[in-house]
């Protein structure tokens, strides 16, 4: 699942998309034309819609009628009546000929776990030896499979070279270029690019009832992504950008970012604890463009030593479940140190 969409609907109980009409428009000629590839890979960023998308597909293909015979098909959109069984089924993760993979989530320490294992692939063959209990297609979403560990996407790729009849995998990516090159030449690929801004903000404004302020600022900040818009303005993840924005200016002029560490003790949000690091990491990103572009030699080379040693340092911590405040300030440190170096 795109856990950023952890506090709102999740995208296989939304009805709409947000975008990506000519993507849909493509998927249903392929249906229609039964010229349907066993896997697709559906890449873009986080929030973006691919998990909405892919529940869309998978009710299509799980509905009992023939995908020819409905007339939503025919006029290129996967729309399912969400008063059906299979609408309810797919929402819910109980269809039968469903399965979904996703990041377990850790009880021990409250959070998802760091990768998708491969006992959660060998749980998705086994699936795959079943009998269809209903129209004979069967769906298998991978939700992310740039999250795989490295056995568990080479046990996905020996049921890519050998796909049963009347399967279909989806295979959602953050960042496609981390998966496999042998299991990209097996899949067709979608790209789902940016939503227009303007889109988002209504959407979000229509969603979480904020202001048209707060749905301007969050569609800014998503760079195309209406999950993701819909995250910030819930769980106080606006207050997480300004904290960003914030903890980069502190450390441009010395390590001692206590003001923003404070904030982050053992009953912050999770949400905006992770919107908080991603948001520091991509800042860091744009500025270091920014400034090639401007033909300056130091500040990108700064910009990207800090996006690296704060990504580093970001994914120990959390492997590690170090203590939020103080992996703030480390954070401080070696970007104080990495902004002032020449």
């Amino acid at each position: 699942m795109d856990d950023t969409l952890s506090l709102t609907i999740s995208p296989y109980e939304r009805q709409n998309l947000v975008g990506h009409g000519e993507i849909e428009r493509q998927l249903c000629r392929q249906i229609i034309n039964g010229d349907m590839h066993h896997g697709w890979i559906f890449a873009g960023p986080r929030g973006v819609g691919k998990a909405t998308l892919a529940a869309r597909l998978a009710r299509v293909l799980l509905s009992g009628a023939q995908p020819t015979d409905n007339a939503n098909i025919n006029n290129g959109s996967l729309d399912v009546d969400p008063g059906t069984a299979t609408f309810r089924q797919v929402a819910s993760f109980g269809h039968p000929d469903l399965h979904i993979v996703q990041r377990a989530f850790d009880e021990k320490k409250s959070r998802f776990k760091a990768d998708i294992s491969v006992d959660q692939i060998r749980g998705l063959t086994q699936f795959l030896t079943h009998t269809a209990s209903g129209t004979g297609a069967r769906v298998a979403i991978v939700d992310a499979a740039d999250e795989m560990n490295t056995n568990a996407a080479n046990a996905l790729l020996k049921v890519l070279e050998e796909p049963p009849e009347n399967t279909l995998l989806l295979l959602l990516a953050h960042a496609p270029g981390r998966l496999l090159a042998t299991l990209r030449s097996r899949c067709r690929s979608l790209q789902l690019k940016p939503v227009d801004r303007d889109e988002i903000s209504t959407f979000v404004q229509r969603e979480s009832g904020c202001t048209l302020d707060e749905a301007s600022q969050a569609a800014k900040a998503a760079r195309g992504a209406p999950g993701y818009a819909l995250e910030l303005v819930l769980g106080d993840g606006l207050g997480a950008l300004e904290d960003a924005r914030r903890f980069i200016e502190l450390a441009k002029d010395g390590p001692d970012v206590g003001i923003i560490s404070a904030r982050y003790g053992a009953r912050v949000d999770e949400n905006r604890w992770r919107i908080f690091c991603s948001t520091v990491l991509s800042n860091l990103a744009i500025r270091a463009k920014e400034y090639a572009l401007a033909d300056d030699r130091i500040a990108p080379l700064q910009y990207l030593a800090g996006w690296e040693q704060l990504s580093q340092l970001v994914r120990r911590g959390e492997a590690l479940n170090l203590d939020r405040p103080a992996m703030i300030e480390a954070m401080g440190y070696d970007l104080s140190r990495a902004l002032n170096s020449q």
